[in-house]
Formats: C-alpha cells, structure tokens, sequence
C-alpha cells in the first residue's frame, strides 16, 4: 500500500502503508482541527494506519459523510456527544490514547470498535446506535459507560478486554449481546439491563463482581464455562427462555433470589464456593444440578463426569419449581435449606451426598427421588439432621431409604412420620406403614420418657402387648397365657365348687370326701374362658371358684378376679386391634 493523502470536495483520505513504522506515522500527524473541518463539511473520512493530534471535538455536530478511522492513534480527547452519525461509523483497530466521550451520541447505522483501545476513559452513556455494535477483541484499559445505551440490534464484544471498572446499567440491546470469552479485570455492572436477544457470556471470565441485578433477558442466558472470581448477582433478574450456566465456577457468593426464568435453568457440573442463593426463584421449566462433563483432550478414551458442587450453604427456600428439579451426583459440604419450597414434579437426589444439615420445612414435592441405603456405606447420603416438619409429597423412591430419612430426622415433629405413614397407605404398602407407625411410637417413647408416671405405664403396657397395635401376635400371646395358666390352675383339688346349691347339698349327704372338687382339662378351661370374657357365656357355669388358697399363697377367688380383670382390659384391646386392622 502506498501512502495516499487525498481532500477533495467530497472525502478526506489519509492512507499510510500497513506496515509503516510508528516513526513515519509520526512525521507528519494529522492536525485534529483538519478532521474536525473535514466532517463538519459533510466529507467522507477514511484515515488508516495514522496519527491524529490535538482534541477531536465533534460534539453536537450532524455527521453525513461516512467516517472510517482504522489503524489509527488518536492522541487527543474524543469527543462526539450528542453528535448524529447517518453513515457507519469505523474504528476498526484504532487506538484512543485519551478520554473518549459518546454521551448521547446517535448513530444511525452501525459502530464498528473490533480491536480497537481505549487508554482513558470511555463514555457511551445514553447512546442510540440503530444498527449494530461490533466490538470484538476490543480493550477498554480504563473505565467503560454504556449506562442507558440503546443497541437496536446486536452488541458484539467477544474476546473483548475489560480492564477496569464496565458500567452497563440500563444497558438496552434489541438483538443479542455476545460477551462470550471476554474478560472483566474489575466490576461489571449490568443491574438492569434488558437484552432482547439472547445473552451469551459463555466462556466468561469476572474477576471482580458481577451484577445483573433486575435484568431482563428475552431469550436465553448462556454462562456455560464462566469463571465469577467473586460475588455474583442475579437477583430479580427475568429470563424469558432458558438460563444455562453448566460447568460455570462461582468462587464468591451467588445469588439468584426472586430470579425467574421461563424455561429451563441448567446448571449441571457448576461449583459453588461460597453462598449460593436461590430464594424464591421461580423456573417454569426443568431445573438441573445433574453432573455435567468434564473438560478433556480428544484423545481421552473416557471422561469422568463433573458433579455439581455446594461448598458453601445452599439457599433453595420458597423456590418454585414448576417442571421439576434434579441433583443428580451433586454434593452438598454445607447445609442446605429448602424452606417452604415447592416442586411440582419430580425432586430428584439420587446419589446426592449432604455432608451437614438438610431443610425440607414446609416443602412440598411431586415425586422425591433419593439414593439406596446401603448399611456402612462409607458415602451414605444424610450425614447430618433431616427437618421433615410439615413437608408434603406424592410419594417417593426407593421406599426402602424411609429407615435412613427417620434416623436422621431432628427436630422430632409427628407430622413426617404421618405423612410418610399415609404415603405408603397410598401406594399398598401396608406393612412399612406399619413400621413407619410403630417407629414413631417408639420415638415418642425414647424422647419423653420422663413424663407422667401413669402415662409411661400405660405406654409401656401397650408397647408389651400390642406393640403400638402393629404387633398384635403379642396381644394373642398373652391371651392364650393367660388361658392356659387359668386351665392348669382350675384342674387342681378344691379349685372350683358346684355353682347349684341342691348337687353341692346331695354330694355332702352321700360323701364328705366329695367337698374337694376336681374337674377335666375341658371343664377348666371353660370355666377360665367364663371367668376372662367380659360377657357372659353358657360353657363353665357348672362350676365356680373356691374360696381355698392355692399354695398358702392366693385364693382361687382371687385369681378368678385377676382372669376377669385381665379379661375387661385384654379383650376390648384385641376388638379393637382387630377391628383396626380389618379397616386397614
């Protein structure tokens, strides 16, 4: 390329040769008074490979030509606020050397800042670009204002620079906005911002803090493969497609408080280092924690999955999940609260690991999904205290895992052990809800034991015998004991004597020695059977109990009062055992 230097009445042009050294650039600049002129008369200006010295102050001025400025050190301060460009506007590789000030600036076409430096200050608050922003491999070494900007299109920034503090707040783009490998060295401040498009930070790296506070996004979010060095915000941001932040690493706090998203939220193989935050978040669609792929060479013959990773708390408190969530292989090394949340489908936790403290108070779910308990298992998936108070759900599997979530629950509430207990009613599993019953009974026992006196005994003679009325076989027991005993005892010399006075008075006349009765095996336990039913029957009424003493100890009478009394306690227990399990 030859050096060209041309003005006519129509265009200013100002060619130097690609590879001319920055000393010839430097020979002859160009006076910044001789642009400004230049535009002002409505020339087209192409400048390439150039210097411009002095400050280019085009402030409010109407731009008609078209303006191109590539390879260029501008060594003055830009100024082009509330400047109308009707033509593209080039910059394509041009560096700012000074501060540079778009404040309000219109440009009716495209912006075009590929690889272009700013070395001071960049201000493009409220600028109105109808085209398209391209910014790609751009570096901002000071600050960056787009506050209020409106693209009517695209903004482009992939593998742009920022070194220090990016301000985008209000920040509007009709198309999508591509951030996707780009650096943020300091704070980047999105709060409020409305994408149209989509929003693709992937490959992302923040440094600093991050905020997108109350932003709006019309179609997806991708964050795949981001890196946040420190605090995040997403809170009250709306999403209205899908958000995906698979394998993004969050080393500060996060929050996605009162986020709502309408589609799905990926955020398969994502680590969280600190807090993470998701109150009250709403995703109309399906949530994923599951493991995602780990990074890997093509020559790798298999790549283990990355599981998504809490290490700091988790916050999924008043969260609505309407399509379901899934934490499949994920890892919680805090506690983890899911405090009134609800999930409406499935709730998976399969091979979940929760190292501390799990909060389902007040949740409600479809289907909860969680590991199988394997006894010693070294990686069992509740290590810490379960909350089930007042959590509601359809069911859940394995059913087997009931014994686990009981073991660890705390505090005791009987609420879990209702709802499970009916859970299991609902699916024909009679039996564990049996045990499920019994369990809690037992439970209740071991934490109040130092209660009323008269309330322990009662409870301990319902645990003996009826085991809570899930055991009734121990119940039967006793009553076949008591009876067998009644029938060996009313065998004996002198137990029982004739009931009628008139065959008692005729055995005395005949024979003294027929005073001492002894009855049969069957006339004995028929008279128990009278004796110990607290109604009246037929069988055994021939014959009552004596008034001699057994052994020098107790009186027949006596132990037929026993019989009767045992009788009036043990038999509305086993009607009333039976009846309950009929109705079961």
């Amino acid at each position: 390329m030859q050096f060209i230097r041309e003005i006519t009445e129509h265009c200013y042009r100002y060619i130097l040769p690609k590879v001319s050294p920055e000393e010839e650039q430097e020979v002859e600049p160009i006076p910044a008074q001789e642009v400004i002129q230049a535009v002002k008369t409505g020339k087209s200006i192409e400048i390439i490979n150039a210097v411009i010295e002095g400050p280019l102050t085009l402030e409010s001025i109407a731009v008609t030509g078209k303006i191109a400025i590539k390879g260029t050190r501008i060594k003055g301060r830009f100024d082009f606020s509330y400047a109308e460009c009707k033509q593209v506007l080039d910059f394509h590789s041009t560096t700012f050397l000074s501060e540079v000030n778009f404040t309000g600036a219109t440009i009716t076409k495209d912006i075009i800042l590929q690889k272009t430096t700013f070395h001071e200050k960049a201000d493009f608050t409220d600028m109105i670009v109808e085209g398209a922003l391209y910014g790609e491999s751009c570096k901002f070494l000071n600050e960056v204002d787009f506050t209020a900007a409106q693209i009517k299109r695209r903004a482009v920034f992939i593998k742009g620079i920022f070194e220090n503090i990016a301000m985008f707040t209000g920040f509007n783009i009709s198309g999508t906005a591509y951030f996707h490998s780009t650096t943020f060295l300091k704070a980047a401040n999105f709060g409020s911002a409305h994408i149209k498009g989509r929003a693709i930070f992937e490959g992302a790296i923040f440094e600093d803090n991050f905020d997108f506070a109350s932003g709006r996004i019309g179609a997806c979010a991708e964050f795949k493969n981001s890196l946040f060095k420190k605090n995040a915000v997403f809170h009250r941001t709306q999403i209205e497609e899908s958000a995906f932040f698979q394998n993004t690493n969050f080393e500060g706090d996060v929050d996605f408080g009162y986020i709502r998203i309408g589609s799905n939220a990926e955020f398969n193989g994502a680590v969280f280092h600190k807090t993470a935050i998701f109150n009250s978040a709403i995703v109309e669609g399906h949530t994923l924690f599951n493991s995602g792929s780990s990074a890997g060479s093509q020559n790798d013959e298999q790549v283990l999955p990355k599981p998504t990773i809490f290490k700091g708390k988790a916050d999924f408190s008043s969260v609505v999940f309407l399509g379901g969530a899934t934490f499949l292989g994920a890892r919680f090394f805090e506690n983890v609260d899911f405090f009134a949340s609800r999930i409406d489908m499935n709730a998976g936790f399969t091979d979940v690991v929760f190292f501390k403290n799990v909060d389902f108070l007040n949740a409600s779910f479809g289907t909860l999904f969680f590991s199988k308990y394997n006894s010693g298992d070294m990686n069992n998936q509740f290590n810490g205290r379960i909350d089930l108070r007042g959590c509601t759900y359809n069911r859940f599997e394995p059913i087997s895992v009931w014994e686990q979530l009981m073991e660890h629950l705390y505090p005791y509430h009987r609420q879990p052990y209702t709802q499970l207990e009916n859970t299991l009613l609902l699916i024909g599993e009679d039996q564990l809800a049996k045990k499920v019953y019994y369990k809690r009974k037992c439970t209740e026992f071991s934490i109040f034991k130092k209660r009323n006196p008269l309330i322990w005994l009662g409870d301990r003679f319902l645990w003996l015998l009826t085991g809570y009325g899930v055991k009734l076989w121990r119940l039967l027991l006793a009553i076949v004991l008591i009876l067998a005993i009644g029938t060996l005892i009313f065998q004996l010399k002198g137990a029982v004597e004739p009931n009628n006075f008139q065959q008692m008075l005729s055995a005395f006349k005949s024979n003294t020695e027929t005073r001492i009765y002894s009855i049969g095996v069957l006339e004995s336990f028929w008279v128990t059977l009278k004796l110990f039913l607290p109604i009246p029957i037929a069988a055994g009424a021939t014959w009552l109990p004596s008034s001699e003493v057994l052994f020098g100890i107790v009186s027949f009478t006596a132990i037929a009062t026993f019989l009767q009394l045992a009788g009036w306690i043990l038999v509305p227990l086993a009607v009333a055992g039976l009846s309950g399990w009929l109705k079961r």
